[in-house]
């Protein structure tokens, strides 16, 4: 039954490899049909496995599904994170081997033929158009030519890298309000006058790093702890802005001038744009003292560390690189070996948390999280 699988593949060639899990629509139905092998409905037993996107990787989950009609089971459970070209390779010589097939015995003109070679053969203009298409959970070939101009109009002018993270928290009927907000911070990021020269040094002096072959949430751990060392932090606290500032070697007010406030855009945290000097702004959302901590903890791990310009949009999705740069804010606020000097015993309540989660200046759920992570101890009930 290998035909309706690689029709199932082709079919949604270009979300599964764009659409990432965004807030805005993992937990709807449609996802699930888009996303989820099982729901292809050709009448085959198939495993209940589910496919998202992550910027670099795909995101494979597999989970048991019973198939009474069948007489079989899957009873295996799992993830994986496996790289997008390795994932392509493998997809493109299934479809390629049906289609072969196909062609072999005389068959030809069928949806799948007709699709792949579609797929394959998009110029580079129509390629860009799908995979915008494709990151807002969209077929590009059943649009409606209304829907097309949408996205044509709608779609902010972005580097490749910000406009992908964008479009993870983006739809068709936000797309151009949400996009010229985004653009509008970025531009007062890009405007603003720092000349935060230390950040520019220390930038150069950590060098950018890929990704280094462990899952997101780990890397981010390595690169905070790492960045504190260079900084010589131990597991002392930031529970400040100005903590922070003093930590990176700057004067006094220097960052918080760097920082610019920006009005609230649904599933956005914030921005970083860099001016004519190489150095960063910080378009932020404003919400809590903690929370744009948090935001900009994340932000200079993205301008200090990861690769590209030093630019960044920071949202709400999974992607791989919006979960590292959360996993880093967190270990570089509340390290680990910090908390853990913290604790009063392998069990810890609430209380104890409030404590600790005053102590380095983050929220409850942070200091949670990273309990759990690093198995630092058992939080009660």
């Amino acid at each position: 039954p290998l035909y309706p699988v690689a029709e199932w593949f082709v079919n949604n060639w270009w979300v599964l490899h764009h659409e990432s899990e965004s807030p805005l629509r993992k937990d709807t139905v449609e996802y699930q049909r888009r996303h989820a092998l099982h729901t292809m409905g050709e009448g085959y037993p198939v495993p209940a496995l589910v496919m998202s996107a992550r910027g670099e990787s795909i995101a494979l989950h597999w989970s048991p599904l019973g198939l009474p009609w069948a007489r079989l089971d899957f009873i295996g459970a799992g993830a994986i994170d496996v790289p997008c070209p390795d994932f392509t390779i493998a997809v493109t010589g299934l479809i390629e081997a049906v289609v072969r097939r196909l062609e072999q015995s005389g068959v030809s003109d069928t949806f799948l033929q007709q699709e792949w070679a579609q797929i394959i053969g998009a110029p580079a203009d129509e390629t860009e158009f799908c995979e915008v298409s494709g990151a807002l959970g969209l077929d590009p070939y059943t649009l409606e030519p209304d829907d097309r101009r949408r996205i044509v109009d709608g779609t902010p002018e972005l580097p490749p890298l910000l406009r992908e993270e964008f479009l993870a928290v983006a739809d068709l009927d936000s797309l151009q309000a949400k996009g010229v907000a985004l653009t509008h911070a970025l531009s007062g990021a890009r405007r603003n006058t720092a000349d935060l020269r230390v950040l520019r040094e220390l930038r150069q002096a950590m060098g950018t790093r890929a990704a280094g072959g462990t899952r997101p949430w780990q890397e981010g751990h390595a690169r905070a702890r790492h960045l504190r060392e260079v900084l010589h932090l131990n597991g002392a606290p930031l529970p400040t802005i100005a903590h922070i500032s003093k930590a990176l070697g700057l004067a006094e007010g220097e960052l918080e001038q760097a920082i610019i406030p920006t009005s609230a855009i649904a599933l956005l945290d914030g921005t970083v744009g860099v001016n004519e000097r190489r150095s960063p702004g910080f378009a932020l959302i404003q919400r809590s003292e903690p929370a744009v901590r948090f935001a900009l903890a994340r932000a200079l791990h993205d301008y200090l560390l990861a690769p590209g310009s030093g630019e960044t949009v920071l949202t709400s999705s999974q992607s791989d690189r919006q979960r590292l740069n959360r996993a880093f804010a967190a270990e570089f606020l509340a390290p680990a070996s910090g908390i853990r000097s913290a604790l009063l015993g392998p069990i810890v309540g609430q209380d104890e948390i409030d404590v600790i989660a005053e102590r380095f200046g983050v929220s409850n759920t942070v200091i949670e999280h990273q309990i759990g992570n690093h198995g630092l101890a058992v939080i009660s009930p």
